[in-house]
């Protein structure tokens, strides 16, 4: 990450940083979202954002890193897809709010962003929103099959036992 910042960059993560902290230390949890690359209302349940690694990172991921230091309690994605995956299945742009941006957080849904739910867990998205009748039967024959491993499964629930504990903490 270079030390100059677009402009924009650093006043969109800033300010997402500060009203986090002020909401946060009212014991009110926060939802940090669309991330990423939410660059369409329209169609924005079938469109993709295609994009270079550089640009990902330089423009989508960067504001979100800033606003990410507040510790938000969960992390919303986006609807939409970046290189042809869905955002709530993208796996490299959660690695990147996880290992590069510093997020420690439960990744959520929007509404109805799951489209499979296998893909989630390997991705990492903790919470799907609304809760689907047949998830847990769905995750269940993923693992039994070996498309998902109890490592997968561990991850995403522990962190949405993370999140419960955390939102228990904040209250007054």
């Amino acid at each position: 990450w270079s030390k100059l910042l677009p402009w924009q960059t650093l006043r969109a993560g800033t300010l997402g940083k500060e009203y986090i902290d002020g909401l946060q230390e009212k014991g009110v949890g926060t939802s940090l979202k669309h991330y990423c690359a939410n660059n369409s209302e329209f169609n924005r349940m079938s469109c993709s954002s295609e994009m270079s690694k550089r640009t990902l990172m330089e423009i989508y991921t960067r504001n979100f890193g800033y606003a990410c230091k507040a510790k938000p309690t969960t992390v919303m994605c986006a609807y939409n897809k970046v290189n042809g995956v869905w955002c709530s299945e993208n796996k490299e742009i959660n690695d990147i709010l996880y290992n590069r941006l510093g997020f420690d957080g439960a990744i959520v849904s929007d509404w109805e962003a799951v489209h499979h739910k296998v893909a989630t867990v390997k991705a990492g998205l903790a919470l799907q929103m609304p809760y689907r009748k047949g998830m847990f039967e769905e995750v269940k024959e993923a693992y039994d099959k070996g498309e998902l491993t109890e490592a997968e499964i561990d991850a995403c629930a522990g962190k949405t036992v993370d999140l419960i504990n955390k939102i228990q903490e904040m209250k007054p």
